[in-house]
């Protein structure tokens, strides 16, 4: 009687174990296939680029240039309709709207629209990607201070180029001055569900994170977001 207890309770154990090794795979798979679910990327009316990571588990992330992004966790999300609730882990709450019935696009809070992403299957469609960005502040009596940075890269078959360059500058009535920085390298790419690996020339092997958006019905130029930031077809 004994043996049979000690073997029921090892079972069940082991049972448990098993659950919650599944439940732990489920979590951490970060899959989203389900309608209404993915990346959807775009820019608010300040100028910033925000991002939306939607996991078929009911939890999303926005912040895809973390090393954790597939399992980040920074609120759950409900969809009823065409209507998208997110409640971070403050409790706040958000809500969006789908503007397509295939859900590829939809309403944010603050009037601005956000596209569904796509994750490439081995190979990024050729072309060149670029960004821009830039302050300016003071005024004509006291001066006037600038910067900013810009950049790009470029696709071609398994190959890439990357661009980035910086500047700052500075205007008052007795002075100017100023200082720039680019820097530029190439190298190859492999593109694995989400997982973008650059491999430079000189060796250096750099990962991230890599959706892209295609153009609309409309004619809006393509996009990709890196590391949850966007660039722009040229």
């Amino acid at each position: 009687i004994f043996m049979k207890k000690y073997l029921n309770l090892k079972v069940l154990i082991t049972s448990a174990i098993l659950i919650l090794c599944a439940m732990c795979m489920a979590v951490s798979s970060g899959k989203s296939t389900k309608s209404g679910r993915g990346v959807y990327a775009g820019v608010d009316h300040s100028g910033f680029d925000q991002v939306i990571y939607l996991r078929d588990d009911g939890t999303y992330t926005e912040e895809l240039g973390k090393a954790d992004w597939k399992t980040r966790v920074d609120g759950t999300y409900t969809i009823s309709g065409n209507k998208l609730i997110t409640t971070d882990k403050k409790g706040i709450k958000d809500e969006y709207e789908y503007t397509t019935a295939d859900k590829n696009a939809m309403l944010a809070p603050g009037s601005f629209y956000m596209f569904k992403a796509q994750i490439p299957k081995n190979k990024i469609p050729d072309g060149m990607y670029s960004f821009y960005v830039g302050t300016v502040s003071g005024s004509a009596g006291i001066g006037v201070s600038g910067a900013g940075g810009n950049g790009y890269i470029k696709f071609e078959g398994n190959r890439f180029i990357e661009y980035s360059g910086s500047f700052s500058s500075m205007s008052t009535s007795s002075a100017e001055g100023g200082s720039s920085s680019s820097n530029k390298a190439s190298g190859t790419y492999t593109i694995n569900n989400g997982d973008l690996t650059l491999k430079y020339n000189n060796g250096t092997v750099k990962r991230h994170s890599f959706f892209y958006v295609p153009p609309t019905s409309s004619g809006k130029g393509a996009m990709v977001v890196l590391d949850g930031s966007i660039y722009y077809a040229d």
